[in-house]
């Protein structure tokens, strides 16, 4: 696997944002241009300045978008995601290469644990970029409201939006490379989630093991 860079993030005041921002202004309807355009100042604030070059401001905006329409719509503790080889006919850009877009519940180690099984299958990553933003969403689970992530309101939850580029696949193999990645996220969330009941169960063995050495003791004595 390549060496991934490092993500500095642009300046929302960069040519390079501006320019994609205008292009964005272009793209949806008044009802959700607002939200989107929330959505993408804040995911390309994760993109350095070479992979913005890389990409192309075009291919940027197809990025962002596909990521927002499988994103807008999530049901709680559910993940999305998304595998596919761009096309202009349906993705508004192309490249030899395969895309990854993920979204789920902000978690320790998804980044990590993602990277690990695209190593375990031996694929090449050129790109990683991780967004993480703080949602609100209604009982549809649909995207209302997008907000500062460092805020002190216990409103919305932080989500992990996830973008992996990798060498192009065949298209015979991008079901079961999806596959693969859903049930690594399924085996992250699992482990998170039970982090609770497992300190639970280490700290009544370790009452249980302190007990049987005070009786030990008493007997010995």
């Amino acid at each position: 696997m390549s060496n991934k860079k490092k993500s500095f993030g642009l300046r929302q005041s960069s040519p390079r944002i501006k320019k994609i921002l205008s292009a964005v202004n272009k793209k949806f309807k008044k009802q959700t241009h607002n939200l989107f355009r929330d959505f993408a100042k804040s995911y390309l604030e994760s993109f350095t300045s070479l992979d913005i070059d890389a990409f192309g401001a075009e291919a940027i905006v197809g990025v962002v978008e596909q990521h927002w329409v499988f994103a807008e719509e999530l049901k709680a503790k559910k993940s999305s995601v998304n595998v596919y080889n761009p096309t202009i006919k349906i993705h508004g850009w192309n490249g030899a290469r395969t895309i990854i877009q993920i979204v789920t519940d902000d978690m320790p180690f998804l980044v990590d644990s993602v990277s690990a099984e695209l190593s375990r299958q031996n694929l090449e990553v050129d790109i990683v970029v991780h967004p993480v933003m703080r949602v609100q969403r209604d009982k549809t689970g649909r995207i209302t409201k997008l907000l500062d992530k460092n805020t002190l309101e216990k409103r919305g939850k932080l989500e992990s939006f996830m973008f992996f580029q990798i060498t192009e696949q065949p298209c015979s193999e991008l079901g079961n490379l999806k596959n693969n990645i859903e049930k690594c996220i399924y085996d992250v969330r699992s482990a998170f989630e039970d982090k609770e009941s497992m300190r639970a169960a280490m700290a009544k063995l370790i009452n249980e093991l302190s007990v049987q050495t005070r009786g030990g003791t008493k007997k010995n004595s």
